[in-house]
Protein backbone atom coordinates (compact mmCIF):
# COMPACT_ATOMS: atom_id res chain seq x y z
CA UNK A 1 0.00 0.00 0.00
CA UNK A 2 1.68 3.16 -0.93
CA UNK A 3 2.14 5.94 1.56
CA UNK A 4 -0.28 9.22 1.78
CA UNK A 5 0.61 12.07 0.66
CA UNK A 6 2.54 13.84 3.84
CA UNK A 7 0.65 17.36 4.85
CA UNK A 8 2.34 19.51 7.73
CA UNK A 9 -0.29 20.81 10.09
CA UNK A 10 1.79 21.71 12.54
CA UNK A 11 -0.08 24.70 14.56
CA UNK A 12 -3.57 23.90 12.59
CA UNK A 13 -6.59 23.73 15.36
CA UNK A 14 -9.20 21.32 14.47
CA UNK A 15 -12.25 21.63 17.22
CA UNK A 16 -10.65 21.67 20.69
CA UNK A 17 -7.20 20.03 19.58
CA UNK A 18 -3.95 21.69 17.78
CA UNK A 19 -1.71 19.27 15.61
CA UNK A 20 1.83 19.67 17.52
CA UNK A 21 3.94 17.10 15.62
CA UNK A 22 3.75 14.13 13.34
CA UNK A 23 3.96 10.85 15.16
CA UNK A 24 4.05 7.92 12.43
CA UNK A 25 2.67 6.41 9.78
CA UNK A 26 0.13 3.00 9.70
CA UNK A 27 -0.96 1.07 6.65
CA UNK A 28 -4.14 1.08 6.16
CA UNK A 29 -4.86 3.85 8.77
CA UNK A 30 -3.23 6.92 7.97
CA UNK A 31 -1.09 9.39 9.38
CA UNK A 32 -0.95 9.38 13.12
CA UNK A 33 -0.34 12.78 14.76
CA UNK A 34 0.65 14.24 18.18
CA UNK A 35 -2.42 16.41 19.43
CA UNK A 36 -2.71 18.99 22.02
CA UNK A 37 -6.46 19.60 23.10
CA UNK A 38 -7.35 23.00 25.18
CA UNK A 39 -7.70 21.35 28.21
CA UNK A 40 -3.87 20.72 28.43
CA UNK A 41 -3.47 16.91 27.66
CA UNK A 42 -1.31 16.12 24.63
CA UNK A 43 -2.26 12.58 23.03
CA UNK A 44 -1.60 10.53 19.34
CA UNK A 45 -4.52 10.34 17.42
CA UNK A 46 -5.14 9.07 13.82
CA UNK A 47 -5.51 11.95 11.34
CA UNK A 48 -8.31 11.47 9.74
CA UNK A 49 -10.52 11.03 12.67
CA UNK A 50 -9.47 14.79 13.72
CA UNK A 51 -9.81 16.52 10.84
CA UNK A 52 -13.47 14.50 9.90
CA UNK A 53 -14.60 15.78 13.40
CA UNK A 54 -14.79 12.58 14.49
CA UNK A 55 -12.78 13.37 17.51
CA UNK A 56 -12.80 16.73 18.52
CA UNK A 57 -11.22 16.51 22.20
CA UNK A 58 -8.54 14.36 24.01
CA UNK A 59 -11.85 13.10 25.72
CA UNK A 60 -12.40 15.92 28.18
CA UNK A 61 -15.01 16.96 26.30
CA UNK A 62 -17.07 13.87 25.87
CA UNK A 63 -17.31 13.68 29.98
CA UNK A 64 -18.16 17.19 29.68
CA UNK A 65 -21.01 16.66 27.86
CA UNK A 66 -22.40 13.43 29.63
CA UNK A 67 -25.40 13.61 32.32
CA UNK A 68 -24.38 16.07 34.37
CA UNK A 69 -27.69 15.73 36.90
CA UNK A 70 -26.53 13.32 39.26
CA UNK A 71 -29.42 9.86 39.23
CA UNK A 72 -31.02 8.55 42.27
CA UNK A 73 -28.92 5.85 43.73
CA UNK A 74 -31.23 2.98 43.14
CA UNK A 75 -30.84 1.23 46.32
CA UNK A 76 -31.69 4.17 48.78
CA UNK A 77 -32.94 6.10 46.21
CA UNK A 78 -30.72 9.41 47.60
CA UNK A 79 -28.95 11.53 45.05
CA UNK A 80 -25.28 9.78 43.66
CA UNK A 81 -22.89 11.94 43.26
CA UNK A 82 -20.23 8.55 42.86
CA UNK A 83 -18.23 8.73 39.52
CA UNK A 84 -17.61 5.75 37.54
CA UNK A 85 -14.21 4.93 36.14
CA UNK A 86 -14.99 6.60 32.63
CA UNK A 87 -16.10 9.93 34.35
CA UNK A 88 -19.87 9.50 33.78
CA UNK A 89 -22.61 9.39 37.53
CA UNK A 90 -22.95 5.99 39.00
CA UNK A 91 -26.38 4.62 40.13
CA UNK A 92 -24.99 3.27 43.24
CA UNK A 93 -24.15 6.20 45.52
CA UNK A 94 -20.95 6.62 47.84
CA UNK A 95 -22.78 5.52 50.98
CA UNK A 96 -24.50 2.33 49.06
CA UNK A 97 -21.54 1.65 46.97
CA UNK A 98 -18.99 1.26 50.70
CA UNK A 99 -22.14 -0.69 52.20
CA UNK A 100 -22.05 -3.09 49.15
CA UNK A 101 -18.28 -3.76 49.45
CA UNK A 102 -18.65 -4.61 53.35
CA UNK A 103 -21.64 -7.05 53.01
CA UNK A 104 -19.61 -10.16 53.14
CA UNK A 105 -17.97 -8.79 56.22
CA UNK A 106 -21.32 -8.24 57.43
CA UNK A 107 -24.05 -9.52 55.99
CA UNK A 108 -26.51 -8.70 58.50
CA UNK A 109 -26.27 -5.57 58.21
CA UNK A 110 -26.29 -5.43 54.61
CA UNK A 111 -29.26 -7.52 54.69
CA UNK A 112 -31.00 -4.63 57.51
CA UNK A 113 -30.16 -1.78 55.19
CA UNK A 114 -31.76 -3.61 52.29
CA UNK A 115 -34.64 -4.49 53.85
CA UNK A 116 -35.41 -0.74 55.43
CA UNK A 117 -35.20 0.68 51.80
CA UNK A 118 -37.34 -2.11 50.41
CA UNK A 119 -39.84 -1.23 52.97
CA UNK A 120 -39.58 2.37 53.23
CA UNK A 121 -40.19 2.26 49.31
CA UNK A 122 -43.43 -0.24 49.26
CA UNK A 123 -44.76 1.12 52.85
CA UNK A 124 -44.45 -2.00 54.95
CA UNK A 125 -43.52 -2.07 58.75
CA UNK A 126 -40.25 -1.83 59.34
CA UNK A 127 -38.87 -2.17 63.19
CA UNK A 128 -35.63 -4.64 63.02
CA UNK A 129 -32.48 -4.16 63.73
CA UNK A 130 -29.27 -6.46 62.85
CA UNK A 131 -30.27 -8.81 66.35
CA UNK A 132 -33.10 -9.62 64.72
CA UNK A 133 -30.89 -10.83 61.51
CA UNK A 134 -29.31 -14.33 61.47
CA UNK A 135 -27.31 -15.28 58.86
CA UNK A 136 -27.10 -19.30 59.07
CA UNK A 137 -24.58 -21.66 56.92
CA UNK A 138 -26.73 -23.15 55.22
CA UNK A 139 -30.09 -22.29 53.68
CA UNK A 140 -32.60 -23.96 55.59
CA UNK A 141 -35.17 -24.56 52.77
CA UNK A 142 -32.65 -26.36 50.35
CA UNK A 143 -29.63 -26.95 52.43
CA UNK A 144 -27.54 -25.35 49.81
CA UNK A 145 -24.37 -23.03 51.90
CA UNK A 146 -25.36 -19.32 52.35
CA UNK A 147 -22.58 -17.41 50.39
CA UNK A 148 -21.69 -13.74 50.13
CA UNK A 149 -20.31 -13.77 46.54
CA UNK A 150 -21.40 -11.63 43.23
CA UNK A 151 -23.58 -12.49 40.32
CA UNK A 152 -21.93 -15.73 40.08
CA UNK A 153 -22.93 -17.15 43.38
CA UNK A 154 -26.63 -15.64 43.20
CA UNK A 155 -28.27 -17.95 43.89
CA UNK A 156 -26.53 -18.97 47.05
CA UNK A 157 -26.68 -15.69 48.20
CA UNK A 158 -28.45 -14.98 51.68
CA UNK A 159 -31.65 -13.25 51.38
CA UNK A 160 -34.03 -11.88 53.76
CA UNK A 161 -37.40 -13.62 53.44
CA UNK A 162 -40.72 -12.96 55.88
CA UNK A 163 -42.61 -15.47 56.86
CA UNK A 164 -45.73 -13.75 56.85
CA UNK A 165 -45.70 -11.17 53.99
CA UNK A 166 -48.92 -9.16 55.48
CA UNK A 167 -46.71 -8.29 58.77
CA UNK A 168 -43.88 -6.72 56.84
CA UNK A 169 -40.49 -6.39 58.84
CA UNK A 170 -40.65 -7.32 61.90
CA UNK A 171 -39.05 -9.18 64.73
CA UNK A 172 -40.07 -12.69 64.98
CA UNK A 173 -41.13 -12.82 60.66
CA UNK A 174 -37.92 -12.70 58.87
CA UNK A 175 -35.67 -15.58 58.15
CA UNK A 176 -32.36 -15.45 56.25
CA UNK A 177 -32.75 -17.96 53.35
CA UNK A 178 -30.87 -18.24 50.05
CA UNK A 179 -31.63 -15.85 47.05
CA UNK A 180 -32.38 -19.12 45.04
CA UNK A 181 -35.04 -20.25 48.00
CA UNK A 182 -36.63 -16.73 47.47
CA UNK A 183 -37.05 -16.20 44.12
CA UNK A 184 -38.41 -20.41 43.14
CA UNK A 185 -41.71 -19.25 44.75
CA UNK A 186 -42.30 -18.01 40.98
CA UNK A 187 -40.57 -19.88 39.17
CA UNK A 188 -39.45 -23.18 41.32
CA UNK A 189 -39.90 -27.08 40.19
CA UNK A 190 -42.85 -29.20 42.23
CA UNK A 191 -40.03 -30.59 44.44
CA UNK A 192 -38.73 -27.55 45.43
CA UNK A 193 -42.24 -25.68 46.27
CA UNK A 194 -42.70 -28.76 48.31
CA UNK A 195 -39.39 -27.72 50.40
CA UNK A 196 -40.60 -24.72 51.00
CA UNK A 197 -44.16 -25.89 52.20
CA UNK A 198 -42.93 -27.94 54.58
CA UNK A 199 -40.34 -24.94 56.01
CA UNK A 200 -43.54 -23.00 56.11
CA UNK A 201 -45.41 -25.05 57.90
CA UNK A 202 -42.46 -25.76 60.83
CA UNK A 203 -42.49 -21.81 60.94
CA UNK A 204 -46.13 -21.36 61.46
CA UNK A 205 -46.48 -24.51 63.47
Amino acid sequence: MSKAKFEDLSGQTFNWLTAVRLDRWQPGKGFYWWWKCECGEEKPIRLIHVTSGHTKSCGCKRLDTRIKKPPLCGICGETSDRRTAKGGYSKTCKKCYIKQKNHTAKPDVYLLNRARVRALKSDIPFSLSSDDIVVPELCPILGIKITQGGMSERDSSASLDRVDASLGYVPGNVAVISYRANRIKNNGSSEEHRLIADWMDTQNA
